[in-house]
């Protein structure tokens, strides 16, 4: 008996342990087996919840602190556009209410600063903005609005010209250095240079840089696209203003025609005497204060319609002659008023100066100084 038992044993320890006979204990082991994959399955679950949860806030709370900095930035460049010392000082106080909330953030609070010195050089005091500056460097010294706040604080044109264009030859993407460049560009009269680096910028910047830069931008494709040696340095200046007077059409045509060579003979005279002259010689409506009156739509159009056909008194009065005794008059808004009338429809039929809309001429209206220039090119091309 004992032998046997003894036998039994063995040959049930022989016995592999997953025979169809031991169906119970393979049902208990893949019961534990699943019950603690279960368990891990929910251990993990409420782990990776949590995790989710933190990087939702962290990623909410950025995007609020992203929104602020811009809203900061918008309304900082809009006073660099029209400046109000009432909305500045709002600003400041805001800037100071954000840094004295506790952050751990070293780029938020770098911009924050570099805000604070932008701020301050706004109400013109560098000392100010110099220590606010510092404390920018200390966050973050490669931030982009430290650089460029660190460029403004230099005086010198050219050290702060060297210092933008080799920050951005470390980082090319730094748009705001990129337009402030142009802006010095554009001081120095490199208009090439201007308009490239505002193209090269502008167009990833928000809307209030758009705005602060643009005029600048249309000013140097404008005078890149004139050759350089037609005009004169002392014309660069007209050719910019919005609003040109009788004085300038006089300069204009001089300094960048030989038109007016019959009346000086070659010699440079000065713009008033030359202005004068040409007024009693019809160029200017004889009521016109030439040394003081802004030139409009009409004015332009009788001094080039004289530069067109000179003194030919048939030519000069063709369109009255033939309109007479029409009923109906060629251009809406244009009277047949003896002065101006000629000379306005033949610069439009000669293509010089152009319609509004393609129906009114707006007499009245101010002549800019590139608008004029233009039209002058086309009349001298003319005669």
């Amino acid at each position: 008996m004992y032998n046997y038992n003894i036998q039994f044993f063995r040959n049930r320890i022989a016995t592999p342990i997953a025979m169809p006979k031991c169906k119970a204990w393979r049902t208990v082991l893949i019961f534990s087996i699943m019950s603690i994959a279960f368990f891990y399955c929910v251990l993990c679950s409420t782990s990776c919840a949590s995790v989710q949860t933190d990087i939702r806030y962290s990623g909410d709370a950025g995007a609020m602190r992203e929104k602020t900095l811009e809203t900061l930035e918008a309304t900082i460049v809009s006073q660099r556009i029209q400046y109000s010392s009432e909305q500045v000082k709002r600003i400041q106080a805001d800037i100071e209410a954000l840094l004295r909330e506790p952050s751990t953030d070293s780029s938020y609070l770098a911009r924050l600063y570099a805000f604070s010195a932008d701020v301050y050089l706004l109400q013109r005091q560098p000392n100010e903005a110099r220590k606010q500056l510092a404390a920018a460097k200390q966050q973050n010294e490669y931030d982009e609005y430290v650089q460029l706040v660190s460029a403004r604080l230099i005086s010198d044109p050219e050290k702060r010209r060297a210092y933008l264009e080799e920050r951005l030859v470390q980082n090319p993407t730094y748009y705001r250095l990129k337009a402030e460049l142009g802006g010095l560009y554009f001081a120095a009269q490199d208009y090439r240079n201007a308009l490239a680096a505002f193209d090269a910028s502008l167009s990833f910047l928000p809307e209030g840089y758009r705005q602060l830069y643009g005029k600048q931008r249309e000013q140097s494709l404008q005078l890149y696209t004139i050759d350089g040696a037609s005009i004169r340095k002392s014309s660069e200046k007209i050719l910019q203003t919005p609003q040109l007077s009788l004085v300038e059409m006089a300069t204009l045509t001089q300094d960048s025609t030989n038109a007016l060579d019959f009346i000086t003979g070659t010699a440079e005279w000065k713009p008033p005497l030359l202005a004068e002259y040409l007024q009693k010689d019809g160029w200017y409506h004889p009521e016109r204060n030439v040394l003081k009156d802004l030139a409009s739509k009409k004015d332009a159009a009788l001094f080039l319609w004289h530069l067109i056909v000179g003194n030919d008194e048939s030519r000069l009065k063709r369109y009255t002659r033939y309109y007479t005794s029409k009923r109906r008059l060629p251009i809406p808004d244009v009277m047949m008023d003896g002065v101006y009338f000629d000379a306005i429809v033949g610069t439009v039929e000669e293509d010089v100066v152009p319609l509004t809309d393609g129906k009114n001429f707006e007499p009245n209206k101010p002549v800019s100084g590139m608008e004029f220039y233009r039209w002058l090119l086309k009349a001298d091309a003319l005669r």
